[in-house]
């Protein structure tokens, strides 16, 4: 922190007796992070900035005396990757910028230019006002820079892909602190390795983006008591699989349950981006007797906003992926309930944790809207419309937190043996929900890819900088 601050940005510094420092630490999402305490935080508003630090980071002496380093974009990620103990956390909160150009008078399709440090909420709002859209995180909390580096599931995601495939450029520093542009016909390796490869070629700064018009969306929560668990299901096995000729429609499933409550819920968060209220696939959710149902015509601002997560919470994820057959959702649903029973027969909860399951599509057309490329692999292992399944559990303290972890990560080994057995196991692994303690996400991405990802960070990481233990980061290039 001394020598970021003889480089002349001790204006920029603040360690933990300031109070801007513990804003920046109580923004993190899971309280996972917010433990994890940096000797200082950096706060910079340009890539300049930025690039000095990581040449001081990066210098002889920063090597020598093994200068730790973690950067955060929104900080929702429920593992350090994005902070470090006792070493230097760089937070982009302030390169939050939003702006729009478009390509002709008038018109709305064009580029929106998005600082690293914004969060999705804001990005909406701003465009909003300005009549366009980007197909950007379906919660407003989440960071910019994470979720498109890693993939990106958008409410937009039938017609445009994921998030990462909206992208036209990136200003990035690299580990020699040069400031660069990736697109397609600039640095296209650089453009195309970074989408789906995470921290592991630089800091991206600046993301500019494909815009289209913006309208209103129908949908929002809906919640359900179990006995519909089945019959919603049944409908989302179905809405993937009409993805192709309905692409407007859209949402996920979760599986909940509290300790205290009788039995567990299903909620299905519907939404239609073009704003039709009668949706082929949502057609007779209302005769399903919902607890909840916040549907209305909104604009898309309105319907992150009911999906805003709690802060401060201890958090653990696990990942897998499943092709879409409702003989597999239904066993999904049914190692969750085993857990709940599990759970609440033989063990004393005696704390509000939430455990949940969580469904998100993937149909194959979420393969298909890439001209320019990315690592992820899915033009491969999308072979059959598939769904990514997210247990999790979210808790007020540590005390359950390991017991829970492991059951979580015995439920996901028991359905990825079923799927298996079925021969319905999609080996993709979505990185922005992965556990550390799974197989490397980046592995799945397919041999070629992991060899273009290395060739490429040879060329613009030739130090091996973002590659080595000083740096967090989940998921490294595989060796």
């Amino acid at each position: 922190c001394q020598a970021l601050a003889q480089a002349g940005l001790a204006s920029l510094l603040y360690y933990s007796t300031d109070g801007e420092y513990n804003t920046t630490i109580t923004g993190y999402y899971a309280a996972d992070v917010q433990d994890v305490k940096p000797t200082c935080i950096l706060k910079p508003t340009t890539a300049e900035h930025v690039s000095k630090a990581v040449k001081v980071l990066n210098s002889p002496q920063g090597q020598s005396q093994g200068w730790k380093l973690a950067v955060k974009s929104g900080g929702h990620a429920p593992y350090a990757s994005n902070n470090v103990q006792n070493g230097v956390t760089i937070d982009l909160a302030r390169m939050n910028s939003v702006s729009f150009q478009t390509c002709k008078p008038n018109s709305k399709y064009g580029f929106a230019s998005i600082g690293a440090g914004a969060r999705w909420g804001d990005v909406y709002s701003v465009l909003e006002s300005q009549g366009v859209m980007v197909g950007g995180g379906r919660e407003g909390h989440v960071g910019v820079a994470g979720f498109l580096l890693g993939g990106g599931f958008s409410w937009y995601s039938g017609k445009r892909g994921m998030a990462l495939d909206n992208l036209a450029s990136m200003e990035v520093v690299l580990s020699d602190g040069r400031i660069v542009t990736a697109k397609g016909t600039q640095n296209a390796d650089l453009f195309k390795a970074l989408k789906g490869g995470l921290n592991n070629l630089g800091i991206v700064t600046k993301f500019e983006m494909r815009t289209f018009p913006a309208n209103f969306v129908y949908g929002g929560v809906m919640a359900f008591p179990w006995t519909a668990a089945n019959s919603i299901l049944a409908k989302f096995v179905n809405m993937i699989d009409n993805n192709a000729q309905n692409p407007a429609e859209t949402g996920f499933v979760s599986l909940s349950w509290s300790p205290g409550y009788p039995a567990p819920s299903v909620a299905y968060i519907t939404a239609n981006t073009d704003g039709v209220t009668n949706s082929s696939s949502f057609v007779g959710l209302e005769s399903l007797n919902p607890v909840v149902d916040y549907r209305f015509t909104m604009p898309l601002t309105s319907l992150t906003q009911q999906l805003a997560g709690t802060t401060g919470l201890y958090n653990t994820w696990y990942t897998s992926t499943i092709h879409n057959t409702l003989d597999l959702v239904k066993k999904y649903a049914s190692i969750f309930e085993s857990l709940v029973t599990d759970l609440s027969t033989n063990y004393n909860i005696d704390e509000p944790i939430s455990l949940i399951f969580v469904l998100t599509p993937l149909p194959k057309t979420y393969s298909q809207h890439n001209p320019e490329g990315n690592i992820l692999g899915l033009e491969n292992s999308l072979t059959r419309n598939s769904i990514v399944l997210q247990p999790e559990v979210i808790l007020p303290s540590k005390k359950f937190q390991p017991l829970i972890a492991a059951k979580l990560k015995q439920a996901v080994q028991e359905m990825e043996t079923y799927a298996k057995q079925k021969g319905g196991y999609n080996p993709y692994l979505y990185i922005n929900y992965a556990n550390p303690e799974q197989e490397n996400p980046i592995k799945r991405y397919g041999t070629e890819n992991v060899a273009f990802l290395k060739k490429t960070a040879g060329r613009f990481d030739k130090s091996g900088f973002w590659q080595s233990s000083r740096v967090s980061g989940a998921f490294k290039i595989p060796a």
